[in-house]
Parts: structure tokens; C-alpha cells; sequence
């Protein structure tokens, strides 16, 4: 049974939709949900987008990658409750940006390498979580660009980097992009910049 301090295990069912059978690179997938949603007026991870909730695309994603397990870190409980073997990972640090979710499921993953992904990605897809993994290799964290900017929140971690990012945390920084510029990271190209598109806004959903 997985010891996970600040994690509650989601209901199980017979038939799972999420199987964790990670075949080439064993990784722990975290979905990040701890913004407030304010400019959506409702809890982003549960708008629904071409008849899936927001976070399910994030979810589906990180289990098409065979992620060996599956968390939703932040927001309510019930969100990881209401999906099939999901764990819920309660943010360390609520309120203080996503860098402080990062931090928590870091220290809850059970596999030397993490993957993130944010709660509002449109069109992402496994691809872009295997290639992250694919260029991690010696680095601390593997991320795609998108018009030569780093998608730090959708992005491959060792689980080693957790005691450097504690300490930078410590220090006073929340912004996740002055933390990475401290880390050895990678970057890479995706062949269509439109999986990595997000949404703040209703509006944005449908542009």
C-alpha cells in the first residue's frame, strides 16, 4: 500500500479508467490545481471543454504517458475523488503560487522522476509528457517552449531537485520561472505549438 503523507487515496473501481503500467520509464504524474480560478468564476478544474473537464485532459494525458501514479495536487478533494484512481495531494503552501505545488508533489512522489502538468491545458497530449521525460536525461527538469518561452508548469523533474527547490522556496522566491533559472534545464521544441494552449478565461476557451 502507498505511504503518502498529505495524500488521500481516491475511490477505486472494477474497471479503471487511469491503469498505472508505466512500461519504459517508471514517473509520477501530478496535475497542478491550486489557483483561484477568479477570472473563470468557477473552479477552473471542472469547467467543462468539448465535453471533458478541464482537468480531465491533464489527467488523461499523464495516464496515456503509463504514469505508474496519479495525483491532483491543491483544490478540493472531491475532484480527485470524482475520477477514477486518482490521489489527492494537498498543496503545502495554499496561496503561495504553483511553485509551492510543485514542492508538494515532489515530496509525495513516489518515483525518482515527476511530471506536471497545469489543470487548464486544452489540447495536451501524452506525446508531450513522453518528450518530456525523452529529453530529461542528465537534467533537473525537461520543459517545452512555446514562442521561445519555457512552459515551466508543463514539465519533467527529478525528484532529486527537491531539496534545491525547498531551499529556493525558503529564500523568499515564488515566481516558478526565477526558480528553474537556478536548475539545469532543458528545452525542446513540440511540433504544434496549439497542445500546449491554455485557458485563464471563458473567452479563451473558445478562441
Amino acid at each position: 500500500m502507498s505511504a503518502f503523507p498529505h495524500t488521500v487515496r481516491a475511490k477505486l473501481a472494477k474497471s479503471l479508467k487511469y491503469p498505472f503500467v508505466g512500461e519504459d520509464m517508471d514517473f509520477s504524474g501530478a496535475v497542478l490545481n491550486g489557483g483561484s480560478s477568479t477570472r473563470m468564476g468557477k473552479d477552473k478544474a471542472e469547467i467543462s471543454f468539448k465535453n471533458k473537464r478541464l482537468i480531465d485532459i491533464s489527467l488523461e494525458a499523464l495516464a496515456g504517458a503509463r504514469a505508474n501514479e496519479i495525483f491532483i495536487v491543491g483544490g478540493a478533494s472531491r475532484v480527485a475523488e470524482d475520477s477514477l484512481n486518482i490521489l489527492y495531494c494537498q498543496d503545502m503552501f495554499p496561496g503561495e503560487g504553483p511553485l509551492g505545488g510543485i514542492i508538494s508533489a515532489l515530496s509525495v512522489a513516489e518515483y525518482d522522476f515527476l511530471v506536471t502538468l497545469p489543470c487548464d491545458h486544452l489540447y495536451v497530449t501524452s506525446q508531450v509528457v513522453e518528450q518530456c521525460l525523452a529529453v530529461l536525461s542528465i537534467h533537473e527538469m525537461a520543459c517545452p517552449l512555446l514562442e521561445d518561452t519555457k512552459q515551466v508548469l508543463c514539465s519533467a523533474w527529478r525528484k532529486s531537485v527537491l531539496k534545491k527547490l525547498k531551499e529556493i522556496f525558503d529564500s523568499g522566491t515564488r515566481s516558478v520561472m526565477d526558480a528553474v533559472s537556478l536548475l539545469d534545464v532543458v528545452t525542446f521544441q513540440v511540433s504544434n505549438p496549439e497542445i500546449l494552449r491554455t485557458a485563464n478565461t471563458i473567452d479563451e476557451l473558445w478562441q
